[in-house]
């Protein structure tokens, strides 16, 4: 839920919170709404987030820092690249897979579009799933598999330009969803209807 930053020396360089609660495992969606979700599940707390930083690692190198369900979503990893991380930072849990063989690889391979949306290194930790090393173009240089012990070493550019994604988000999408449905309405309106004249004179002559 919260994520430190330490030195070589063991001295605490920053800190940083999770910023979105995972539903149903962290926070109950609508539970306002519906209280029978509190009887479904007792033993689950709101636990509420906090805000994501960028983490200055010294020598003026910038770590973005999101963790584990962060990383799912977009907004997180595009925030803290327009804010100046230069390295991408996702330390995840998965913990909660019921499928070993899929789910890792699976949230991996999602935490990965990040790292192209913001032309970022991503160094995603992970005690329970896949730890990886994946450059800005989306390729993993390194990786744990999960369920292994080890270390991974990797050196990493530090990158600071401004990608697409990070300046527009995801208005390109949704105004190309928007001429697709136009264009759809478009065609539909100028299909040909049978007349109902025609329709008639048929079962006539039949």
């Amino acid at each position: 839920w919260t994520a430190f930053l330490k030195g070589p020396d063991g001295a605490v360089l920053g800190a940083t919170n999770k910023s979105h609660a995972t539903p149903l495992g962290e926070t109950k969606p609508l539970a306002g709404l519906f209280p029978a979700l509190h009887r479904l599940t007792p033993k689950l707390k709101r636990m509420l987030p906090g805000p994501s930083r960028v983490l200055d690692a010294g020598d003026g190198r910038r770590l973005g820092v999101y963790i584990c369900y962060d990383g799912v979503l977009a907004g997180p990893a595009r925030a803290l690249a327009r804010a100046g991380a230069e390295v991408l930072v996702n330390p995840a849990s998965d913990q909660w897979s019921y499928d070993q063989a899929v789910q890792p690889t699976q949230h991996l391979r999602v935490a990965m579009l990040r790292a192209v949306e913001n032309g970022r290194w991503l160094l995603r930790p992970t005690p329970s799933g896949v730890t990886a090393v994946v450059d800005s173009g989306g390729r993993v240089r390194g990786r744990l598999e999960a369920g292994t012990e080890g270390i991974l070493h990797a050196r990493v550019p530090l990158l600071d330009r401004t990608t697409p994604y990070q300046r527009h988000g995801d208005w390109p999408y949704a105004a190309a969803a928007l001429c697709m449905a136009g264009l759809a309405a478009a065609l539909a309106a100028e299909r040909p209807r049978p007349s109902a004249g025609r329709g008639s004179q048929a079962r006539l002559d039949a």
